[in-house]
């Protein structure tokens, strides 16, 4: 089964699809592609040669939407948090979870920029997350930015080294090393990706029974579990 992102809307209905794969054994993918990328791949290579904890910030200049946008109703789209946010709650696991074993959120942090003022939407938010390795990770996402800015900026500091992801276009190391990359190291592609064509390459592996780095169930749980508890902590709610 695959399913574009968000999986679900509510944490009912993830607990419902949790306990149908757990009776069925079938395999649920969601479209968090980002962790696809070529450059994400890379990244997660550098980060793991590093010693964690890491901080990371990932900035969305996502573009505004009209307050009817379908994106904008929880009860259709979810909500920008829950509808986009759950990308980049999966991408900070990507790149912390280790073969050991996956990273855990043990606090979560949340502020939004009230509507007013040319806001008309809960589409500005920064949220927080800590991990049990000490990581840190802070998604800022707005709706408020100027339109001839990049849209996604990741930057990762980990033991004295610094990587920065621009776009999905450019990955650049400072203090790190970074396999294939050019002069100034950096690798920079020749147009964005965003991991969707190796998506598909790699559930039509799992499909085939070949090895694959498709996403597992587990990694789609704990990605929109953690959207759910930002966006309880947006509400106000503990």
């Amino acid at each position: 089964v695959f399913c574009e992102k968000p999986l679900c809307l509510t944490r009912e209905e993830l607990d419902e699809i949790r306990t149908a794969v757990a009776e069925t054994d079938l395999p649920v993918w969601v479209g968090f592609n980002r962790r696809y990328s070529p450059l994400a791949v890379a990244l997660k290579q550098a980060l793991d040669n590093l010693r964690c904890p890491a901080l990371i910030t990932y900035r969305v200049n996502a573009g505004s939407l009209p307050a009817d946008h379908w994106t904008q109703d929880p009860a259709v789209g979810g909500g920008r948090l829950v509808g986009e946010g759950c990308h980049f709650f999966d991408f900070f696991h990507f790149l912390l979870d280790r073969p050991d074993g996956p990273v855990t959120p043990v606090e979560v942090s949340a502020a939004v920029v009230p509507k007013g003022g040319g806001v008309v939407a809960r589409d500005n938010f920064v949220v927080t997350v800590r991990f049990d390795d000490g990581s840190v990770a802070s998604l800022t996402y707005t709706a408020l930015g100027h339109t001839d800015l990049s849209k996604e900026r990741v930057e990762v500091h980990a033991a004295g080294a610094s990587l920065v992801l621009d776009d999905f276009v450019t990955l650049t190391g400072y203090g790190v090393t970074l396999s294939g990359a050019s002069r100034g190291n950096m690798i920079r592609l020749k147009r964005q990706d965003k991991g969707i064509t190796q998506q598909w390459r790699e559930i039509a592996r799992a499909l085939h029974g070949e090895p694959s780095r498709a996403i597992s169930f587990d990694a789609v749980w704990r990605a929109m579990e953690l959207t759910f508890c930002a966006e309880d902590t947006l509400r106000g709610e503990k």
